[in-house]
């Protein structure tokens, strides 16, 4: 400190002023039962049991930060075991659709053998029909 704001006349009334406005603010903050404002560093920083150290010489935050390291490795195993999953299952589904397209091109096939049959049935069908009309014709019914 220096020695003019040491000797200020103003620095016990700035005091005092002071001291009754954090009295005002506390009262109020009992009063209406909400917090005041909150400092951005300690936001959201709370001593959960995961992040306070069970073993004695241990700080909570080395704890805390081998426990995000943890979480890290879990997540990476957690990953791979989803990538498996996912690989297990890509197979599977191409699998199907090779089995579906097989299917879809046997069916095809199907489709052209009962439309060519149709075709030689109504070949059949109109060389009934003529000979029919020639027979009719030649007996006279016609």
């Amino acid at each position: 400190m220096t020695k003019g704001a040491a000797r200020s006349p103003y620095g016990k009334q700035r005091k005092g002023e002071d001291m009754k406005k954090l009295k005002l603010n506390m009262e109020w903050i009992s009063k209406e039962k909400i917090a005041g404002k909150r400092s951005y560093r300690k936001q959201g920083r709370k001593n959960f049991p995961s992040r306070e150290s069970t073993s004695p010489g241990r700080r909570a935050k080395v704890v805390g930060k081998k426990l995000h390291r943890c979480q890290s490795r879990l997540q990476v195993v957690l990953m791979q075991t989803e990538l498996a999953r996912m690989k297990v299952e890509m197979s599977e589904s191409a699998e199907s659709l090779m089995a579906a397209k097989i299917e879809a091109t046997q069916a095809e096939i199907k489709f052209e053998l009962l439309i060519t049959r149709r075709n030689e049935l109504m070949d059949n069908f109109l060389e009934m029909k003529e000979a029919e009309a020639f027979l009719m014709l030649k007996q006279g019914f016609l």
